[in-house]
């Protein structure tokens, strides 16, 4: 993947989780996708990272900037 691809990638992820759509973000990411958390575990899998993402949306929808390129 290119640097510009990669970049849109990540743009796409953030905008999403920023829109607070869930789906959108999960399909930026592999199945076997890794988390690490705050406390010092690690998620793996999309499944994980929708409980996650979920749980992070029911506490008020953090946004994440995106920071210019």
């Amino acid at each position: 993947m290119s640097r510009d691809e990669t970049a849109a990638l990540v743009r796409r992820f953030l905008d999403a989780v920023n829109a607070l759509d869930g789906d959108a973000a999960r399909a930026c990411l592999a199945e076997d996708v890794a988390l690490d958390l705050a406390d010092g575990r690690r998620a793996i899998g999309d499944e994980a990272f929708r409980d996650f993402l979920a749980e992070q949306l029911r506490r008020g929808g953090e946004t994440m900037p995106i920071l210019p390129s």
